[in-house]
């Protein structure tokens, strides 16, 4: 939680920011479309999938290291599962 002395500091700054560039302070404060916000989910989700199949080609390859590529490719489709969760929650 900000004390009152940062909350006041914080108000002078988005005060100057909405005086010195009142557009970007515009689309700071706007919500993203839901356009942005489907390409944007999507996005994630190819991420996701391309990283997994990576995963699941180098893990069956007989090759030296292929198996070490493909641990750290399941690493990566888990991060970006899991970013992608707490980015985009379940609108249900």
């Amino acid at each position: 939680m900000l004390s009152e002395g940062e909350r006041r500091v914080l108000r002078e700054i988005e005060d100057q920011i909405v005086e010195e560039d009142p557009r970007l302070a515009m689309v700071m404060s706007s919500e993203i479309s839901d356009r942005a916000y489907r390409w944007a989910r999507r996005g994630h989700d190819t991420v996701i999938v391309l990283a997994s199949l990576s995963a699941a080609v180098c893990l069956a390859l007989p090759q030296d290291g292929a198996a070490g590529a493909g641990v750290v490719a399941g690493l990566f489709a888990a991060v970006a599962f899991d970013l992608r969760r707490r980015r985009f929650p379940s609108r249900r």
